[in-house]
């Protein structure tokens, strides 16, 4: 027998029926006294928003988002948000993903301004709780027909399985009657994929969260890395390894390197690309501003990507596990290939592309970096580990440096000190807008134009 909730703790309550008798009578005047003159009962439907930010979704997916009921449901809306921003679904609940989620996507397509206050505190809320790649199904698919995730994305839900039969693990037969009274329609409506355009105010790619974009790299070294962690996973990942193929000089001697010319140093052995990344990588500067690519594409401690000389460049880059596993990507020197990867993903296409043939290659070559011959690759680390703006001041110091020796007023041995003074002239501060990054940029420029009057360069 189940106890009274008042029930003392530790002391039965014997069963009679005049106990039962009295409680049936209070329960029936309770509900007598609730009772309309005419007859009938009524009360207020205690829901979440979810209600209300579906609704207006379907009033807008019907063409009929312009009724007054549909502002008022709006306003409900702004009225059952929690402090913190977010929405719960249940009386005093915490804020939940997919009702937030939903609530913000309604407002902003009512025309609320995302900057204002109340938007500003739900959309950090709903990052905060993982952003549209932690919402339910059902949730990702409104959001699919309404053109704010993508339909690929959103867990198949087919139709053909009403057609499994009965003694099937899984079967229409064995769902409860709700949930088939779901099923059935998302199945049609993911079958159908429906699409109802928004305006552009409305849409909510700021909900996305900075992992539920896939990034593509196209560069042979990071297609390399992205490929491996393909195969691999990120579970347990020790350290990436870029190879760099030493550039134009890499048999020039040291001492020499003050008298080498642009053309020399413009032909390399390998690699056909433009003037700028052709010096980028006689000085190494070219793996180190793909350290900080590696850094941030990655998610990656600069502490654990490290540089290789490979003089070959059939391995475009390797990556290493806690194990000590080490896997590699192998390929031609063609950059069509990485280009054509990052354009066909996650599908490979056949190609008419030269075949690696290793026989042909015979032997792979690696070295570690000195460091002393190559100072930009430390100057690269260095610009991570100071942080902010400084990775954009080590940028424009380099292009100042480049162009300065292309134009024969500085030897090649001088592009890093040259680098190393546009580095060491800036204060870094924080890099959170593309204004703040471009003003480093522009005055790490003017200030080395100050340094070398002689040359010209456009510096805005």
């Amino acid at each position: 027998m189940t106890m009274p909730a008042d029930a003392p703790a530790g002391r039965s309550i014997p069963f009679s029926m005049e106990r039962l008798d009295d409680s049936l009578a209070r329960a029936r005047g309770n509900l007598l006294g609730l009772q309309v003159e005419d007859g009938h009962w009524r009360g207020e439907l205690e829901a979440d928003s979810v209600l209300e930010s579906e609704y207006i979704l379907l009033l807008h997916f019907l063409g009929r988002g312009g009724e007054e009921r549909v502002q008022k449901m709006a306003r409900r809306i702004r009225r059952l948000q929690l402090p913190d921003g977010g929405w719960a679904i249940y009386h005093g609940g915490p804020p939940e993903v997919s009702a937030s989620v939903k609530a913000y996507f309604v407002l902003k397509l009512m025309g609320d301004d995302p900057d204002d206050p109340h938007m500003a505190r739900a959309r950090r809320t709903i990052l905060e709780l993982g952003g549209i790649e932690a919402t339910n199904t059902y949730t990702k698919i409104y959001l699919a027909i309404f053109g704010q995730y993508s339909w690929e994305k959103c867990p198949a839900v087919p139709p053909e399985m009403v057609l499994l039969p009965g003694w099937f693990y899984f079967n229409l037969n064995e769902m409860s009657s709700w949930s088939r009274g779901i099923f059935v329609p998302l199945s049609i409506i993911w079958a159908f994929k429906p699409q109802s355009p928004v305006p552009d105010h409305a849409h909510i790619p700021e909900l996305l969260g900075p992992d539920a974009v896939k990034l593509l790299p196209v560069d042979s070294e990071h297609s390399a890395i992205f490929q491996c962690l393909e195969g691999g996973g990120r579970a347990m990942l020790k350290r990436i390894i870029l190879t760099a193929s030493g550039g134009s000089l890499r048999q020039v001697p040291k001492e020499r390197l003050a008298s080498v010319t642009p053309e020399e140093a413009l032909n390399h052995p390998t690699w056909n690309m433009g003037k700028k990344i052709t010096i980028d990588s006689a000085t190494l500067m070219n793996k180190g501003l793909e350290v900080i690519e590696a850094r941030w594409l990655f998610d990656i401690d600069v502490k654990h990507v490290d540089v290789i000389i490979h003089h070959q460049s059939i391995v475009h880059s390797l990556i290493e596990y806690a194990d000590g596993s080490v896997l590699a990507q192998l390929a031609p020197p063609d950059m069509r290939l990485p280009i054509l990867y990052a354009l066909s993903y996650p599908a490979r296409l056949a190609n008419s592309f030269p075949a690696l043939d290793l026989v042909r290659v015979a032997a792979l070559t690696f070295e570690p970096i000195d460091r002393e011959r190559f100072p930009c690759l430390g100057y690269a680390y260095q610009a991570v580990e100071m942080g902010g703006t400084a990775p954009a001041a080590l940028n424009a110091a380099n292009e100042v440096a480049v162009e300065l020796f292309l134009s024969r007023e500085i030897p090649f041995d001088q592009i890093p000190l040259v680098i190393a003074a546009g580095l060491r002239g800036h204060t870094p501060r924080d890099a959170g807008s593309l204004e703040e990054i471009l003003a480093a940029d522009r005055e790490v420029r003017e200030q080395l134009v100050k340094a070398y009057p002689g040359t010209m360069r456009q510096v805005s």
